[in-house]
């Protein structure tokens, strides 16, 4: 969210991609009612045509399931290379704190099991 919000500088104009989950798609209203406008939502079907026309690798052309094979793809990525590993752990236990500052309208957004709150 820190870099969505840092895609524009000063009043210039800036473009994010955003992945949210099922349970994350109220923070949509929420830029909306902020201003946030051009807000274009791709499915994933839509994302696998996309891949698909670029020339995917063939375990990707095979997916039923697209969010679940790109996720565990990065996944195994990054476990297999020690620095990003560190800086993964580092950003999810950062997130987990700055849970605790959210204004309590976007929690309902972004919901975290009560133990890491």
């Amino acid at each position: 969210l820190h870099r969505v919000g840092r895609t524009a500088r000063i009043g210039r104009a800036g473009h994010a991609l955003l992945f949210l989950s099922p349970s994350e798609l109220g923070f949509l209203e929420h830029l909306k009612a902020k201003g946030v406008s051009n807000i274009k939502r791709l499915e994933a079907s839509h994302l696998h045509r996309e891949l698909m026309s670029c020339g995917a690798p063939l375990e990707l052309q095979r997916a039923r399931d697209t969010p679940s094979l790109l996720g565990a793809g990065l996944k195994n990525h990054v476990e297999a290379r020690e620095p990003l590993l560190r800086l993964a752990r580092s950003a999810f236990l950062a997130a987990t704190r700055a849970y605790r500052a959210f204004p309590r309208e976007l929690r309902a957004c972004f919901p975290f099991p009560r133990e890491l709150r």
